[in-house]
């Protein structure tokens, strides 16, 4: 199971730190103490990717803090994917969550990591034949040319220009 790849979220992170009302509260966590979360009634799963070790407390902190809007659904936090001993296995880290996840019905949220791992959240689609839409939050499009497609300033011509093309 391709989940195993992650680990849980820190202990610190317990539902006695927030009111009912919180992000922190309503979110299913991957801890150590109960294991992966249940994702059949989940919507939204995310997970963040570390490099060089880094930590993803300070934005649990301020998501956990949040007061939840109008929607009715579950969200899970599936924990931290570590650094591979090489991009390749990162990159083949993302592509297996990604696909089960989506297999499972639940829309992947990737935090984290670099930006060449875009193309590893792109390319866990080709194995479940579907169009996708993709967003990527950044200050600048990717785009180079023929020559550099493989690089990573320039992920984005690789997305388009690779078969196959799953984009909608």
């Amino acid at each position: 199971m391709s989940l195993s790849y992650l680990q849980p979220v820190e202990a610190s992170f317990t539902l006695d730190d927030y009111k009912p009302q919180q992000v922190g509260f309503q979110i299913q966590k991957h801890l150590y103490s109960i294991g992966l979360p249940d994702l059949s009634d989940v919507k939204i799963a995310f997970f963040c990717v570390e490099k060089n070790r880094q930590s993803f407390s300070n934005f649990r902190r301020h998501l956990y803090s949040l007061f939840v809007g109008n929607w009715y659904f579950s969200i899970a936090d599936l924990g931290n994917l570590p650094a591979g001993e090489t991009d390749e296995d990162t990159h083949f880290a993302i592509r297996e969550i990604v696909a089960e996840l989506v297999k499972k019905g639940v829309i992947p949220l990737v935090i984290g990591g670099e930006q060449q791992f875009t193309y590893s959240l792109y390319r866990a689609f080709d194995s479940l034949e579907q169009m996708v839409n993709l967003v990527s939050v950044d200050a600048k499009f990717d785009f180079g040319n023929e020559e550099e497609l493989f690089i990573e300033s320039s992920y984005m011509s690789r997305l388009i220009s690779e078969p196959p093309v799953n984009l909608l």
